[in-house]
């Protein structure tokens, strides 16, 4: 059964002195189906995955791929520092929204609940970096009830002349 995967992937970059980080969705049956997908996306020379969660919840609903939604999925990049770290720290949350606009308001709304965070970096509409769509159930579960994978894969790095 297709899942629905949240993927932290690093690598470096040519012109880079440290690794650079992205997260991407990608719907496949398991972990390995999304290689050649991260593969093909990433632009840098040297690509892992940090970390992937197969994408159940978010905050108060349950993703439902049988069914479709009038609303897309955002994901919300807070950003933010703190004084005893030298880069910027982030956060991700999940909402329901009919456009990015709206899902700016929800985001700048809820902002407060995360600390440290002081300003939205990113907007990413899930189901066009996924390309798929899908419903959602009511759900007394969050996003933290989904299973977070820590692990480090180290993909091959993609050929030129793909």
């Amino acid at each position: 059964m297709k899942q629905l995967y949240m993927i932290g992937v690093g690598g470096n970059t040519v012109q880079s002195n440290i690794e650079v980080h992205d997260m991407q969705f990608v719907y496949a049956e398991t972990l390995e189906d999304c290689y050649a997908v991260l593969q093909h996306r990433w632009y840098g020379d040297s690509l892992h995955i940090d970390s992937y969660v197969p994408l159940q919840y978010i905050d108060g609903y349950e993703l439902d791929f049988s069914s479709t939604s009038s609303q897309q999925l955002y994901m919300i990049v807070y950003g933010g520092y703190m004084s005893s770290i030298i880069d910027e720290i982030h956060t991700y949350h999940f909402v329901l929204a009919n456009t990015p606009q709206e899902a700016k308001a929800i985001a700048k709304k809820d902002m407060p609940h995360f600390t440290d965070m002081n300003h939205v970096d990113e907007i990413v509409d899930v189901f066009a970096n996924a390309g798929i769509t899908c419903g959602f159930r009511s759900s007394t579960k969050t996003f933290h009830d989904n299973i977070l994978n820590h692990t480090f894969i180290k993909l091959q790095k993609r050929s030129s002349q793909s």
